[in-house]
């Protein structure tokens, strides 16, 4: 086989992790590439609409790494390539709710890129060692002639209680929202009621995913039990009594969507700057994007692949290209359509756009893991000023 154009940084740190059968999903991702390239230009030939051709080539590039997974006898590999966004995708047993990857190994290189830029942004915000004075801050910027935002709320461990954002909301609450008969717990599991919930009643839509994203924070990584004589039992890097609960948005349709979300903990000793622990002992989790938004942010990265598709080498710079190529990559790990499987899934997509247009030799940098790249981004800008880093553009 030829060398493969896709990264090795996960299988390097991790080679065990998706079945350990790397030449045979190497092979089977360059094949899924080269054929998505002649769907591409079937479709030109045949005048289909870019858009529509985007749908099909993302359909198989789903479909195989969902057969990839199975045959490679990988753990929930049911959820490899089905989509989220749907009635027809199982339920979790937390239902429909969103997603979370932690920024842990193997991922822990994005974790510090990641909080070295939550670091920059929470730095202006008024504070003490022993209090927040300013509790929320919020950026934003124009890249790519798009608003890109993201915002952070700093909540103290006693207000997840006073605002109920760790207790799943209650039959009767539920009830004063929507006309059904079912309880709670068979709601969550229900698409289109949870549809119904998030337009009706978006708080209590709200506490069906907080509970569980703050759950997983808390109980993975638990706070250390202190006893009276100053000794600990645990990770003291745990110790918690703040959250930071951050939301990325970029424009889409004049409109600005929420993409990612992340949690993050805070610890005030009164010795030292929150932020500053923060940045250096905190691990950062993402929450991908809610369901609802998914089928809005894949109608808008079909117009992407669209432009992508159209770029004319006589008339347009090599940067061009390689700006509509990675707005697509940030929308897409950001949008994550799929339960598991949708790193593959944008690799394969960028490398199948650069070889239609004739640079048959780019490969992702082993030294960068692209999907992360955007995911541990807070700002559009950021990821475009790291894009070489994960890629090289060659014919």
């Amino acid at each position: 086989m030829e060398a493969s154009g896709l990264s090795s940084y996960l299988h390097q740190l991790s080679p065990h992790k998706y079945g350990s059968q790397q030449e045979d999903y190497l092979a089977r991702a360059e094949a899924a590439i080269n054929e998505a390239v002649s769907t591409i230009r079937a479709g030109r030939s045949s005048e289909t609409p870019l858009t529509e051709v985007f749908s099909t080539v993302k359909d198989r590039f789903w479909a195989i790494r969902h057969q990839i997974a199975v045959d490679h006898s990988t753990n929930n590999a049911e959820l490899f390539g089905t989509y989220r966004a749907s009635k027809e995708a199982p339920p979790t047993e937390l239902g429909y709710v969103t997603p979370l990857t932690a920024l842990d190994f193997p991922y822990r290189e994005y974790n510090e890129i990641f909080m070295k830029q939550l670091q920059e942004v929470m730095d202006p915000m008024k504070r003490t060692l022993r209090t927040f004075e300013q509790r929320e801050i919020r950026t934003e910027e124009t890249a790519l002639g798009r608003k890109c935002a993201f915002s952070v709320s700093v909540l103290e461990g006693r207000e997840l209680s006073d605002l109920k954002l760790i207790y799943y909301p209650s039959d009767d609450e539920i009830h004063s929202v929507l006309d059904t008969e079912k309880s709670a717990e068979e709601v969550k599991t229900d698409f289109d009621l949870m549809k119904e919930l998030k337009a009706k009643g978006p708080k209590l839509y709200e506490r069906f995913s907080m509970p569980a994203n703050l759950g997983h924070l808390i109980t993975t990584y638990p706070s250390p039990k202190t006893f009276p004589d100053g000794s600990y039992e645990g990770n003291l890097d745990h110790l918690k009594n703040l959250f930071a609960m951050c939301t990325l948005r970029l424009e889409i349709d004049g409109k600005l969507y929420a993409l990612s979300r992340y949690l993050t903990w805070l610890y005030q000793d009164y010795q030292t700057d929150p932020v500053e622990r923060m940045a250096k002992r905190s691990i950062g989790i993402i929450v991908h994007q809610d369901p609802f938004l998914i089928e809005a942010t894949l109608q808008e990265i079909a117009k992407v692949f669209e432009k992508a598709i159209l770029w004319d080498r006589a008339t347009d710079s090599l940067q061009e290209l390689k700006n509509r190529v990675a707005l697509l990559r940030f929308l897409y790990a950001h949008c994550m359509p799929c339960v598991r499987g949708d790193g593959a899934v944008g690799d394969w997509l960028e490398l199948a756009i650069y070889r239609y247009h004739g640079f048959i030799h780019t490969h992702h940098n082993s030294s960068t893991l692209p999907c992360f790249e955007p995911l541990a981004s807070l700002r559009l800008s950021h990821y475009l000023g790291r894009y070489d880093r994960t890629i090289t553009v060659t014919e």
